[in-house]
């Protein structure tokens, strides 16, 4: 094999190599092009798409859990003694959280909507009935009056 055929031979695979290379490219880049118009295309709240159905009604449910602390001395606490307290809870709520009222502005550019919370007991999920009575302590109120009585 001479140099020259060599050099041929170099050239033609450098320039197949380089052919490859491009057509990569472009197809790449069409394909980005279609993939970022699709998922514009989605993303975009526009009434019937997935991403506003999404938006106005959340499909994960939401729940909210609280503990409290319950005075178990609350008679022993009004005449000055420290309280005794017991951590109670979970108290399991679930959060609906739908958009209502929607209203597409300025040329379907904007949305106007009224996002309404409602919490629903979960007593499968809680420790106790929701007609649970806790007492705890009025931290201001208990403030107020020990500002009153210090000298």
């Amino acid at each position: 094999m001479s140099v020259k055929s060599c050099c041929i031979y170099s050239t033609g695979v450098i320039s197949i190599l380089t052919l490859i290379a491009g057509i990569v490219l472009v197809l790449s880049q069409v394909f980005q092009n279609i993939l970022n118009a699709k998922i514009k295309k989605e993303i975009v709240l526009r009434n019937g798409t997935h991403a506003f159905d999404v938006w106005e009604n959340p499909p994960p449910p939401v729940y909210m859990q609280f503990y409290f602390f319950n005075v178990t001395n609350p008679a022993e606490v009004l005449r000055g003694e420290r309280p005794a307290v017991l951590e109670v809870g979970p108290y399991t709520y679930r959060e609906f959280r739908p958009m209502e009222r929607v209203n597409f502005l300025e040329n379907g550019t904007k949305v106007a909507a009224v996002n309404t919370k409602t919490y629903v007991f979960q007593s499968d999920m809680s420790k106790g009935p929701e007609s649970d009575l806790i007492r705890t302590v009025n931290i201001p109120a208990m403030v107020g009056y020990n500002t009153n009585t210090l000298p």
